[in-house]
Parts: C-alpha cells; structure tokens; sequence
C-alpha cells in the first residue's frame, strides 16, 4: 500500500511540475519587511497553503532575485537517491524555486516545505491537482 502510494505520487510530481511558488509580506519582530513563501491551491473542498522555507539563511536573498526576475517562479520537484557508506539508499524528494531570463538562462534555489504538515497540504495538492486533470473538479490551483 505504501509502495503504491510513493509510486502514485511519483507520477503525479513528474506531470504536474507547473505550480507557482507565491509570496506575501510581513513585518517581522523588528519591524523589518519580510516574505512568507508558499504554494497556495484547493484540495478537499478547502482552501490551502503549503509553506516553503528557504534551504539556508542566505537563501531568501536568492529567493528575493527570482521574484525580481518572473513574477511566476515555477516550483519543480524530482526524486533523488543518496547511497551512504554502508550502500542503504536514502530516496528523498529536492524542490526547487526556478526561473527563466529574457536570454533563456533557468535560475534555480532549492527550497524546502517548511513543517511536516506542508509536505501533506504539497501531498493533497498535488492529488488534487492530478484529479482536475483527469476530469475531476475545476476548482484546485
């Protein structure tokens, strides 16, 4: 069940790589202005919001530079296998913020969802998403 489950969500992320990363401004403890990052659709019948998080400190930066570029930065998402000393294999899901210049350069920052709750919402989202596809409801990103 849950081989299947990995396998489904495989193929959803390979066909669905067309979200939008999204962002909104707030003030933060010292009065700075600073940005939440995250991938906003329906799924369930409910309004949802799967948040990212920069992958290091110096990355919201990077991030600001890709919204300064495209006002739509892409979300793309593919699986990867680390193989430690021992040779177990670690599969792990990389996504990354991305954008095109008018030169046809792709910039690229990974990003990570920020809580375990967000890879669910990213989970639902994506169901969703593969559900409008194939014919079901209208109403998902």
């Amino acid at each position: 069940m849950a081989q299947e489950k990995k396998q489904e969500m495989k193929a959803i992320k390979s066909t669905l790589n067309n979200l939008i990363l999204e962002r909104d401004s707030f003030k933060g403890k010292d009065g700075k202005d600073m940005f939440s990052y995250f991938i906003h659709g329906y799924a369930l019948g409910r309004e949802i919001k799967a948040g990212f998080v920069a992958s290091d400190q110096g990355g919201y930066e990077v991030l600001d530079l890709l919204f300064s570029l495209e006002k739509d930065v892409k979300v793309v998402m593919r699986d990867e296998v680390m193989t430690d000393e021992k040779g177990r294999d670690t599969h792990y899901t990389v996504y990354e913020a991305r954008v095109q210049d008018d030169d046809g350069n792709v910039y690229s920052y990974k990003i990570k969802p920020a809580r375990n709750s967000d890879k669910t919402y990213l989970d639902m989202l994506l169901t969703a998403l593969a559900k409008n596809e194939n014919g079901g409801d209208d109403k998902v990103a």
